[in-house]
């Protein structure tokens, strides 16, 4: 996979890698969007409102919109993710009740961020994530599709 990023209104998709991450420091920090962040691998603590995560490969993190979160690289080893941001509103035609936004805003600040690849049913979450961050000529359009899907089984999950 190739690193990008893809930006608009109410929807950022970025896949990073940094093959040397030591000495890298990233600050407590929140956002007006909801947050979906897939770990790859890495040696780090996540930290989200006070409470430390310790991720492993194929974790999913969820961040409310205002969730303070951030990052403790432990060691230099090669650190990959993906990071999908979304508006409160950008499903509110096929979501109108937002039960797909329910892992986000139903829980405490800080509790139940951690959603490990046991958690599903199958691979049909992965399948989706590497559909959204697959090269195509519309960006908006693939993740727009796949998105639902991945929430949907964040639902099923959570």
């Amino acid at each position: 996979m190739k690193n990008f990023i893809y930006y608009d209104e109410g929807l950022f998709v970025k896949h990073e890698r940094d093959e040397d991450p030591a000495g890298v420091s990233y600050t407590m920090h929140t956002h007006e969007l909801f947050e979906i962040y897939y770990f790859l691998s890495g040696n780090m603590v996540f930290w989200a409102e006070g409470t430390p995560y310790q991720l492993q490969s194929g974790d999913i993190m969820l961040f409310n919109i205002s969730e303070a979160h951030t990052i403790e690289l432990k060691g230099d080893s090669p650190y990959e993710r993906v990071a999908i941001n979304f508006s409160r509103d950008i499903f509110d035609r096929l979501d109108p009740e937002r039960i797909l936004q329910k892992p986000f805003t139903e829980r405490a600040l800080g509790k139940g961020n951690l959603i490990r690849p046991k958690d599903f049913e199958g691979n049909f979450w992965r399948e989706c994530i590497e559909k959204i961050i697959a090269p195509t000529d519309d960006r908006r359009l693939q993740a727009l599709t796949y998105l639902p899907a991945l929430l949907g089984e964040i639902y099923q999950a959570s």
